[in-house]
């Protein structure tokens, strides 16, 4: 049986705000990155960037600055990005990024809800424009090659090796915020599978992802479970998104 039912009217109007939301935090994206001469491309990718996202979907950003300006713009891609003042929290997972670069995730706050971005900070060495990428930021003077291959498959034959170093607790209660975040917009969506595999990442056990209820509750504990007072506004607004999700597996009466 899908997750999939019929949601109030104010739960598809709520999620309508949030995807326009989502593009207002894009197109402040775009200017900042234009108007910033230390960065010479910016690109959209991932569902969004290949024009199969929807409303749900989460942004994916490749930032690539100048030689003289990587450090400084891998130390905060939040202020290249110009949109520091709605942000819940950040993850920094260098592992996760190109060599020479970095990737930080980014949690914005859109319509009192999350809104995830995946920030990757490219060399402009290596940088090329994958085929599933959407310009966002071009300059002349820095001609970046077109790529014949799809975002995923050029951050695999370039990604950073991996670290040795285990994760902070910080660092894990951050993580059960983004799986909340993702399993939630997979629960809407009637994405079992997408379902499971975030809720085996950070190992809940005890859920029937074959049961909409069994889901939601899980995701409660979950959240349930993120205490840093730092926090507290994000665990606030994934809440509203585990509502929201929840909103888009009922029934109509």
């Amino acid at each position: 049986m899908s997750f999939r039912g019929t949601p109030p009217a104010s739960a598809r109007e709520r999620l309508d705000r949030y995807a326009a939301g989502r593009g207002d935090v894009l197109a402040r994206i775009a200017v900042a990155g234009e108007d910033n001469l230390q960065v010479v491309g910016l690109w959209l990718v991932g569902s969004l960037g290949r024009g199969t996202g929807d409303a749900w979907s989460d942004l994916d950003l490749v930032i690539v600055p100048t030689d003289q300006a990587l450090s400084v713009v891998a130390a905060d891609p939040v202020q290249a990005l110009g949109v520091g003042a709605d942000v819940l929290f950040l993850l920094r997972r260098p592992v996760n990024g190109s060599v020479g670069g970095t990737y930080m995730g980014i949690c914005y706050q859109v319509e009192n809800l999350p809104l995830w971005l995946d920030c990757y900070v490219w060399p402009l060495r290596t940088a090329q424009i994958p085929a599933d990428g959407r310009p966002l930021v071009e300059r002349p003077e820095h001609s970046i090659p077109q790529a014949a291959e799809e975002f995923a498959a050029l951050l695999d034959r370039h990604r950073a090796p991996a670290a040795g170093a285990g994760e902070s607790d910080r660092d894990r209660q951050r993580f059960r915020l983004l799986a909340t975040l993702v399993a939630s917009k997979s629960l809407a969506r009637g994405d079992r599978s997408g379902v499971a595999g975030m809720l085996r990442w950070v190992d809940l056990p005890a859920v029937d992802v074959t049961r909409a209820a069994s889901v939601v509750s899980g995701l409660r504990h979950l959240l349930a479970t993120v205490t840093d007072p730092e926090l507290a506004k994000a665990v606030q607004a994934t809440t509203g998104l585990v509502d929201l999700a929840e909103s888009f597996t009922r029934q109509a009466p």
